[in-house]
């Protein structure tokens, strides 16, 4: 065993660096097992998520509806008409494949007086579902709605 003075004066062992360089090496081997072990559940999250993102990625054409049909199930907030209030919601829809809404979530709101008119106003309209390859797949959409008052 090889051994040096301090500046104190001590005499000090060279082991001493081996012992937190083992223990490095031994927690890396550990996160490694972990994070590469093929029945780990986090790999299977991975693999859940990274299909249900591919499930919904690629599509050839976005859902389409029907403009006029959504502005007729528009129903204004009469606090928000009362007050003078306008602005602008963005709705998360997931269209079904055969253009139904099958889930419906705000993603952006100015006032959260428009954000449950603008959940009622999507829930029952009708889309022309996304395209994939000329199959209809069920598609993940943003939808901005307006609240705007008329100006007499």
């Amino acid at each position: 065993m090889k051994t040096f003075k301090t500046e104190i004066g001590k005499t000090k062992s060279k082991n001493w660096l081996a012992l937190p360089l083992f223990a490095i090496i031994i927690v890396f081997a550990i996160t490694l097992e972990k994070t590469y072990a093929v029945d780990s559940p986090v790999d299977k999250t991975k693999t859940e998520l990274s299909s249900k993102l591919e499930k919904y990625e690629k599509i050839d054409i976005m859902p389409v509806v029907d403009a006029t049909q959504l502005v007729n199930s528009i129903k204004y907030p009469e606090k928000a008409r009362k007050m003078g209030l306008e602005g602008k919601v963005i709705v998360k829809i997931l269209v079904s494949k055969e253009g139904k809404v099958k889930s419906a979530e705000i993603v952006e709101s100015v006032d959260e007086i428009f954000e449950q008119p603008a959940l009622d106003a999507v829930k029952d309209v009708k889309f022309k579902p996304g395209l994939k390859d000329g199959v209809a797949v069920e598609t993940w959409v943003n939808l901005p709605i307006e609240f705007r008052l008329d100006k007499k």
